[in-house]
């Protein structure tokens, strides 16, 4: 025992610390990732996926930037829909979109002290019709023109909730084609606010809402930062006036 105790000090002086020229540790760690291998033909991709177990977290819901969100499966099973979200993203080029998807998977990534919450979703083509503007300004949105499979991840930090109400326009004609409707109208979400900033009433104006349609605002309306005072009477019935030699009456509008 005295001359194995002598030769291990002395090949540590010569070649360093034992694991860095033993092939023990080594083994034993190939047979760690052996014990991942569940596909035999695909022992790659299993080691992979069994890997990822250990360093990622799947939940069923999410809180996060004061809101509720859940994934598709439990927005099934639950009265509320909290599982539709939206982002705003910008290309390399400059160029920036609205995305709009359905959350299927939350992923927490646990690197120690750091955790990074992801969200897999499934999200609606920009292009094709998948993403339009109606006549009334409000934006409508096709399910079933999905894309962008090969990105479905974002930060759980990056998106704000919206919720999706059929727009019952798109329906089609009774005794023709599906009796729901093609589209879906997309509406802003509310964030939790009570205790943000001072604040102790839910129904106080959202932080940053996206209005549910788009309005074009008249120019001249910001020529001035002060606010005018103005008045507006419009529930005034017409004057009816009887002129001479004509059987028929008109109205005529009474200006203010």
């Amino acid at each position: 025992m005295t001359y194995l105790l002598c030769h291990l000090v002395k090949e540590i002086g010569i070649l360093g610390p034992v694991y860095l020229h033993n092939m023990f540790p080594f083994e034993r760690y190939m047979g760690v990732l052996k014990k991942y291998v569940r596909n035999r033909a695909h022992p790659e991709a299993s080691i992979a996926k069994g890997y990822g177990t250990e360093e990622i977290i799947e939940f069923c819901g999410y809180e996060i930037n004061r809101y509720t969100l859940y994934t598709r499966a439990q927005d099934m099973k639950s009265t509320n829909q909290n599982s539709v979200v939206r982002i705003d993203a910008m290309g390399h080029d400059g160029t920036t979109g609205t995305y709009y998807g359905v959350i299927e998977d939350i992923w927490e990534l646990d690197y120690g002290p750091l955790k990074v919450p992801l969200f897999r979703c499934q999200w609606v083509r920009l292009t094709g019709g998948g993403v339009t503007i109606d006549d009334s300004g409000m934006t409508t949105v096709d399910l079933n023109m999905v894309g962008y499979s090969d990105e479905p991840f974002v930060l759980a930090n990056d998106v704000t909730q919206v919720f999706y109400v059929k727009d019952m326009s798109s329906k089609g004609k009774k005794g023709k084609g599906p009796d729901e409707p093609k589209r879906h109208v997309v509406l802003p979400g509310k964030r939790k606010i009570v205790g943000v900033e001072d604040k102790t009433d839910e129904n106080y104006d959202q932080l940053d809402g996206q209005p549910p349609f788009t309005v074009t605002i008249d120019p001249s309306i910001l020529l001035s930062n002060e606010d005018t005072p103005y008045s507006r009477r419009d529930n005034k019935e017409g004057t009816i006036v009887r002129r001479k030699y004509v059987r028929s009456t008109v109205t005529a509008d009474v200006l203010p």
